[in-house]
C-alpha cells in the first residue's frame, strides 16, 4: 500500500537526481559561479543540499560509520551523485521501517553540535 511518504521520499530522491543530472552538463566556470545573495558557487549549494542532510540521517539511523565531511569542498559532481544515491537508498528503508511499525520510537540517536559536545536525538 502506498503512503502519502513514498510521494515525499519519491520527489526529494528524484528532484536531488534532476539537479546532479542537469549541472552535469555545465561547465566548470559555470559551477563556480555565485550570486550576491546565495549560499555559494553553484557546486558549493549542490554539497550542502546532500552533505548536510546526511548528518541528520545518521543521527536516527546510525547509517554512516563516518558521515561525509561538510567542509570537503574538493568534491565533485560524481561524488555526490554517489552519496545522493546512497541517501536515497537508506531514505527508503528508513521510510520503510517506519511504515511497518518496525521503528524504535525509543531509540536515541547521537548529534555533535561541537568536537566535545554530545547530545541524544529522539528518532
Amino acid at each position: 500500500m502506498s503512503h502519502e511518504l513514498h510521494d515525499l521520499v519519491g520527489h526529494h530522491v528524484w528532484a536531488n537526481a534532476q539537479l546532479l543530472g542537469i549541472c552535469r552538463g555545465l561547465d566548470e566556470p559555470t559551477l563556480d559561479t555565485t550570486v550576491p545573495g546565495t549560499y555559494g558557487t553553484i557546486l558549493q549549494t549542490l554539497r550542502h543540499l546532500i552533505d548536510a542532510e546526511m548528518p541528520y540521517l545518521d543521527q536516527v539511523t546510525g547509517a554512516w560509520s563516518t558521515p561525509p565531511s561538510r567542509e570537503d569542498d574538493a568534491v565533485g559532481l560524481e561524488v555526490l551523485a554517489e552519496r545522493a544515491a546512497v541517501l536515497a537508498a537508506v531514505l527508503a528503508s528508513t521510510l520503510e521501517m517506519f511504515l511497518a511499525g518496525e521503528w524504535d520510537r525509543e531509540r536515541r540517536g547521537e548529534a555533535r553540535l561541537y568536537e566535545d559536545k554530545v547530545f541524544a536525538v529522539p528518532t
